[in-house]
């Protein structure tokens, strides 16, 4: 929102609690397990020509992964009912630090809290590419942890001594009430701590207190010191400073602004160009100069607002010339975007050079541009000649973007070219994306499609496994009912065929009509046999869990196969028990683990959440009761074991007894053993005692 000209502007991204940007303008966001993430192309590319495309606007830039490790020092830790342990569950408030007051080796820093693990966890930002990428500044600890279960971190402010201040919520709950066990809920205490709160002040040793309360750190009337401020090492002056000059707009301080552009290689020279540009002083000899400066960042901002002033020629040239540099990604990459703006002969080529980069933001940088010619893309015929995954990315945009801008004219040209290279490889990426384009679209605006679905059903008969999957998802997506009968006959013969390949039987069986026929159900479930491919018995499985009626048969099927079951079958089987939140089959599950025939551990925790946060109040009571059995007294069970958190371990023997008992089900670090069961390193920062608990008192905790 700019409160100046009262212009609501939509964002590409979007957060939860929390955003922040760089010193230069990266922009940075959080969801609750994803730490940190960055938007890449804004929104205002996105929709500047006439073609839709799908390009993906952010980047997950985290090295350590989403719902990342954390390591949290808690003693006698509470985590709910439904609370993720040992990972990030809870991510908020994250905060760039420029304060300037912690040394070199804490620039380009990111803090983010995790309360819910009594945490905050540091990153360091490293350019990569278009993208920034985020490491763990410490291994296997975080920039801040308490042993106080209540620390409840969730906001940041970097102060103008440099300091960075933690907003600590302090509560002994901070769980959603449906997430928590009934027991919780009926305690009292969700709002124990709600009178209490604290801010930590953080500084290097030996830091003096602050001397800035109740003094005016900035002079509005003073522009000289004002203008010295945007290039303070400190954002809150530099901010600030921005900030008021652009609101005063003086036109006394152009010439002032100016010479810093001119004097500086680095951040005031940015602040300055922004500061002339919210005041209606930024020139076109201003833009010149300031993408000629050897600071990339500089001339990356440049780049963006030389947008509105590409009518002149020169300007438009000076673009041009750096996007043709190829100089670093980064900045190339801007100078792709802003390259979209230019309408000229060089900037079409320009950027029709850069959507087959191998560099896919660059690729995707060029598919906003204004002068990007899908169909002159396509039709180049270069993207169909690389045999290799270069352009697969490519292909399935043009495809989208030419299939949703004009499904009738543009998608019949890309069905043309597929029906005619059906068995290509190609084709399967192609098809992915005009199955993308066309699943929103009504029936009238598909119409085209419907008329060639026989021809679509020939090239899935006749497809090699690279693309039998693909051309068999549109054709069930277009195909009417007499279509789809008329194509049982044939869909039954290769299903029944010992000649049709695992991929292709596995695709008819998912095309085949769910039939209300004992004689169909049985031969498909037939196939739910341990000597049946994998792919087939996940075919065959899906098949037989789209059917409703009679209400119970699938329900009895899986029960009654369930010690015959792999792993994996198992975990198919349980998500179609629950899918759709059918009444019927997870009454038939709750029924199969109170009388012990399906073990409740194999529901997992996402499921668990599912099971016992259901609408259905007498299915999610009865859920809680099975899945939620810790009732006895945590501290008489493990009385028998003693003080174990003072005891030494003996990794040999524990190895012995992982491999004998453990392995089976259970990895640690993703290595030794089978991944079926959660990995054990998530307990690896867990108390000596909790440890024990879950061992004893397996049902205690989902996570």
């Amino acid at each position: 929102y700019n409160p100046e000209t009262n212009v609501a502007e939509i964002l590409s991204s979007k957060t939860q609690y929390g955003h922040t940007f760089d010193t230069y303008g990266n922009y940075f966001l959080v969801t609750n397990w994803q730490h940190i993430y960055q938007e890449i192309i804004p929104e205002r590319y996105r929709n500047r020509n006439q073609w839709k495309t799908e390009t993906n606007p952010v980047a997950y830039i985290s090295d350590h992964g989403d719902a990342a490790d954390v390591y949290p020092i808690t003693e006698n830790a509470e985590h709910q009912l439904l609370t993720d342990v040992g990972v990030f569950t809870s991510a908020c408030g994250i905060t760039f630090y420029d304060g300037g007051l912690f040394g070199s080796e804490w620039e380009n820093v990111s803090f983010v809290a995790e309360p819910v693990h009594n945490l905050v966890h540091a990153d360091k930002l490293r350019s990569n590419g278009a993208t920034q990428k985020a490491s763990r500044i410490f291994s296997n600890k975080e920039f801040l942890a308490s042993k106080d279960p209540w620390f409840r971190p969730v906001s940041f402010f970097v102060g103008p001594d440099g300091a960075l201040y933690v907003i600590d919520y302090y509560r002994k709950i901070i769980e959603h009430p449906e997430w928590m066990s009934d027991e919780v809920n009926r305690s009292g205490q969700l709002y124990t701590g709600s009178n209490q709160g604290r801010i930590y002040r953080i500084t290097p040793k030996e830091t003096a207190n602050p001397e800035f309360a109740g003094k005016k750190l900035l002079d509005v009337d003073d522009a000289q010191m004002l203008i010295k401020n945007l290039s303070s090492t400190n954002g809150w002056y530099r901010k600030n400073a921005r900030r008021i000059l652009s609101h005063q707009k003086d036109s006394k301080n152009t010439i002032a602004l100016r010479n810093l552009i001119q004097d500086s290689d680095s951040i005031g020279a940015v602040q300055a160009l922004y500061v002339l540009n919210s005041t209606d002083e930024l020139s076109d000899d201003d833009i010149l100069k300031a993408l000629k400066i050897r600071n990339e960042f500089v001339r990356l901002h440049a780049l963006r607002l030389a947008e509105t002033h590409v009518a002149n020629p020169i300007v438009a040239k000076a673009i041009l010339d750096l996007a043709n540099l190829y100089g670093s990604r980064q900045l190339r990459f801007q100078a792709i975007l802003s390259t979209g703006e230019v309408l000229s002969d060089e900037a079409a080529r320009i950027i029709a050079e850069a959507a087959v980069s191998e560099d896919a933001w660059i690729r995707a940088a060029a598919m906003t541009a204004k002068t990007f010619d899908p169909v002159k893309a396509w039709k180049t015929g270069l993207i169909f000649s690389d045999s290799s995954d270069k352009y697969s990315s490519l292909l399935e945009r043009l495809a989208y973007s030419l299939t949703a801008s004009d499904t009738e004219k543009y998608g019949t040209l890309v069905m043309t070219e597929c029906l005619k290279s059906s068995g290509e490889p190609w084709v399967a990426n192609a098809l992915a994306g005009i199955i993308s384009a066309i699943q929103p679209l009504s029936i009238k605006q598909k119409q085209k499609f419907f008329e060639i679905s026989d021809e679509i059903f020939i090239a899935f008969i006749n497809a090699p496994d690279e693309t039998t999957a693909a051309w068999g998802t549109l054709w069930k997506m277009l195909a009417t009912n007499g279509q789809r009968l008329s194509g049982q006959a044939q869909l039954k013969k290769l299903i029944q065929s010992q000649q049709t390949t695992d991929v292709k039987k596995s695709v008819a069986i998912s095309l085949f009509l769910i039939s209300d026929s004992a004689g169909d159900r049985n031969e498909i479930a037939d196939f739910l046999k341990p000597s049946t491919p994998t792919t087939v018995q996940q075919a065959a499985l899906n098949w037989l869990g789209e059917i409703n009626q009679p209400a119970t048969w699938f329900g009895d099927l899986i029960i009654n196969k369930w010690p015959s079951f792999t792993p994996e079958r198992k975990n198919q089987a349980i998500n179609l028990m629950i899918s759709n939140n059918n009444p019927a089959r997870i009454a038939q599950l709750l029924a199969a683990m109170e009388a012990k025939k399906i073990d409740p551990n194999v529901i997992g925790w996402r499921r668990s959440v599912r099971l016992m946060t259901q609408s259905d109040e007498n299915l999610r009571l009865r859920a809680r009761k099975l899945l939620d059995q810790f009732r006895q007294d945590e501290s008489e069970a493990l009385k028998p074991f003693g003080d174990v958190d003072h005891l030494k371990g003996d990794a040999q023997h524990g190895k012995l007894i992982f491999q004998q008992y453990c392995s089976s089900c259970h990895q640690i670090g993703e290595k030794n053993g089978v991944a079926f069961g959660p990995d054990l390193s998530t307990v690896k920062n867990q108390q000596k005692k909790a440890i024990l608990s879950h061992i004893i008192l397996p049902e205690k905790s989902i996570a």
